[in-house]
């Protein structure tokens, strides 16, 4: 399932930037970092370091005339967590479609505040098990964009819950992780 999510990504990609005129800049390439923070320590049997550690992310979306866009997101968070007495590491990646508006998307403003929502597939490892399971976020923002490049500021809510593998095996024996929360991140734009 990995391989079909990365799959859909990278064809989504693709056909966005083989099929616009690159003169008129509607792809735009993010990179981004941040803070991503659980909205709650205890899940399952296990207690959990809420900040998450080592997030970061890219996007690519490609933006129409009328301030609409979409694109597909790439996210990365850590937590650690405590499960029967050791301490575990959890990592999540996760890819999302997303679909955004901005406001204000004329020629001559710099200033672009927009909102949106995605939906995606979850997957990772916890110590000795896969994770994975469907995600999806709301989220706001704003763009300060140049000719070619911009800056990027993101708040957003994401709905997050992986199960373990475990649970193929019996039922009774997976386990599963709510990872919802809230994160704000920031970006360069990179316009093409």
């Amino acid at each position: 399932m990995q391989q079909l999510a990365v799959g859909c990504l990278f064809f989504s990609m693709v056909f966005f930037m083989a099929t616009a005129h690159a003169d008129l800049r509607k792809h735009r390439i993010i990179p981004k970092v941040g803070f991503y923070e659980m909205d709650t320590a205890n899940t399952g049997n296990s207690l959990f370091d809420t900040k998450s550690k080592n997030v970061y992310g890219f996007e690519y979306e490609y933006r129409f005339a009328n301030g609409l866009s979409i694109g597909a997101e790439h996210m990365h968070i850590e937590n650690t967590y405590v499960d029967a007495g050791l301490t575990r590491e959890l990592k999540v990646n996760i890819a999302f479609f997303d679909a955004k508006y901005y406001f204000n998307n004329s020629a001559n403003s710099h200033w672009m505040p927009y909102v949106g929502l995605g939906a995606g597939y979850a997957f990772g490892r916890a110590t000795d098990d896969r994770v994975d399971g469907f995600a999806y976020q709301v989220f706001a923002g704003i763009t300060y964009e140049w000719e070619r490049m911009g800056l990027y500021v993101q708040y957003k809510y994401m709905d997050l819950e992986v199960e373990s593998s475990f649970r193929y095996i019996s039922p009774s024996t997976g386990r599963l992780y709510d990872l919802s929360g809230t994160g704000l991140f920031t970006g360069l734009i990179v316009k093409f």
